[in-house]
């Protein structure tokens, strides 16, 4: 089950508000594909190369979907 619109908002607003940085955590990453980001949107707005972003979501491998 997809968390909800809120969980996703307040997963973020909690991560950005307490300054994520690279590399950031599932739950983090898992709701901004959620959102419908790219692998190269995440990647620009961490300043990271898109190799990054995909490594991380393969590690995690099938806990998020790409």
């Amino acid at each position: 089950m997809l968390p909800s619109r809120e969980e996703l908002d307040s997963l973020l607003m909690r991560s950005f508000t307490e300054g994520a940085s690279w590399p950031i955590d599932r739950p983090t990453l898992s709701a901004l594909r959620d959102m419908g980001l790219t692998v190269a949107q995440i990647a620009r707005y961490f300043s990271v190369d898109s190799s990054e972003v995909q490594e991380l979501l393969d590690r995690h491998g099938s806990q998020i979907s790409n």
